[in-house]
């Protein structure tokens, strides 16, 4: 087995990070021409069901998911 300097093993670990940075942005690019939203969670999310949508266009939802459906309905847009 081959012996890995310091240096080698954080050349590694850019080059796994440039990667994952770049699929990042290709999975908001398509995100983004579908309109699909991404979702987090914030202060306003009151319950565990409840996420912000938040989309390409830059306008915001508060949704609250029916765990039974899984359908998100809408609470409030900003």
């Amino acid at each position: 087995m081959e012996d890995l300097t310091i240096n080698d093993v954080f050349k590694n670990l850019d080059e796994r990070q440039n990667r994952l940075t770049d699929g990042v942005i290709k999975l908001k690019r398509s995100l983004a021409k579908s309109n699909t939203p991404e979702a987090y969670k914030d202060e306003r999310c009151k319950r565990p069901n409840q996420w912000v949508y938040l989309y390409p266009d830059g306008h915001e939802e508060l949704v609250e998911i029916d765990t039974t459906s899984l359908i998100a309905n809408r609470i409030k847009e900003k």
